[in-house]
């Protein structure tokens, strides 16, 4: 039972030690109006065996500067949840700088039009708000542009950079507490029954 008690403890301490580690200060960069030059999608499936239900698709987008970037559906609302982002759109984007993701996907959508699967790989950075709907003939005759905006709940929340500071949730700073406290009474047990 002690030896227990005492793993928790050690193990409550050391999660907590691990997460507030993990506080960060969140940048945000800005793109505008770049083309799309290739746009492919990946969608996970459940490992169990008994489930066949998949995971919303990563979409991941490589603009004609070379810059590539990811966007997941399920980081928005529900009524904002932004459609797949076709090649040759033009958009407009912000996305958090420190989040990156090696990626490596076929855009098999080019073989049904005639021309070689293109890859997407290298490292890409995660978007918090994209921008749809640039139209190249409007913007030719100055004509109001119908734009549609999709924001992340993350950028939503901060719209601006801030630091995520994990002292106070409860897997940092909560967890190591709670270790504290644990570890603490045991000493204080253990003092007590080996001076009485």
């Amino acid at each position: 039972m002690c030896t227990a008690v005492v793993a928790g403890g050690f193990s409550a301490i050391y999660v907590g030690i691990i997460n507030i580690s993990r506080s960060e200060y969140i940048t945000y960069k800005q793109v505008t109006k770049q083309m799309v030059d290739v746009s492919s999608s990946e969608t996970s499936t459940s490992l169990s065996p008994t489930s066949t239900q998949s995971s919303a698709p990563i979409y991941y987008l490589q603009l004609v500067d070379g810059s590539i970037y990811f966007l997941r559906p399920n980081d928005f609302s529900p009524e904002q949840k932004p459609s797949q982002v076709y090649g040759c759109d033009t958009i407009s984007l912000v996305y958090d700088a420190g989040n990156t993701q090696n990626i490596d996907a076929t855009n098999d959508l080019n073989f049904t039009l005639g021309r070689p699967a293109e890859p997407t790989k290298g490292v890409g950075c995660h978007i918090v708000q994209i921008t749809i709907g640039y139209d190249p003939q409007k913007a030719l005759d100055n004509e109001k542009q119908s734009l549609t905006v999709y924001t992340a709940n993350e950028y939503r929340e901060h719209p601006k950079d801030y630091s995520r500071n994990n002292w106070i949730s409860f897997t940092g700073g909560g967890l190591l507490l709670i270790g504290i406290v644990i570890m603490a009474s045991i000493a204080i047990f253990t003092y007590k029954t080996t001076h009485s």
